[in-house]
């Protein structure tokens, strides 16, 4: 027997649309969802427990759209979390120019994108001020920042 349980929002008579949303909490996304200068990209990570099958995903908001891009990869070697989330990290600056040309056909160009993780070791390794063991972690984050210096070569006027 199999079970799947999930927490969703449900809509409820109220001032607004979503019970376990405070109107801050609303009032954020909407500022965030809506903003037409800033994208904000939010990167996963998820893994099928003992095999060697990830899924990487990259949710790209701003302006009031919405884009989702996600792939499945198979890794030679175990991975952990911090590695997966560094491999997201990784897909989603990849996929980045791509999404920014179809972007801008059709909306303003945003000045700023924000990468969203679930760890902070990633912004700290990015910087330097994180030193990596396992030379695995060493070459996913020299990745990541080979893809932000192509990024802002080639989009000089964004900050990321």
């Amino acid at each position: 027997m199999i079970t799947i349980r999930t927490r969703t929002l449900r809509r409820i008579e109220a001032p607004y649309p979503f019970s376990k949303l405070s109107k801050e909490q609303l009032c954020k996304m909407n500022e965030i969802l809506h903003n037409p200068k800033t994208i904000s990209v939010y990167s996963d990570y998820s893994t099928i427990e003992d095999t060697n099958i990830v899924g990487l995903a990259g949710c790209f908001v701003g302006n009031g759209n919405t884009y989702v891009k996600s792939k499945k990869e198979y890794l030679e070697l175990e991975s952990d979390p911090t590695y997966g989330e560094m491999l997201a990290v990784s897909y989603c600056i990849g996929v980045l120019p791509n999404l920014l040309d179809e972007y801008q056909r059709y909306l303003q160009t945003p000045n700023t994108i924000i990468v969203y993780s679930d760890t902070e070791v990633i912004s700290q390794a990015i910087d330097e001020t994180v030193k990596f063991r396992r030379q695995h972690h060493k070459d996913i984050m020299n990745e990541i920042r080979i893809l932000l210096a192509d990024f802002r070569f080639a989009f000089p006027l964004m900050n990321i």
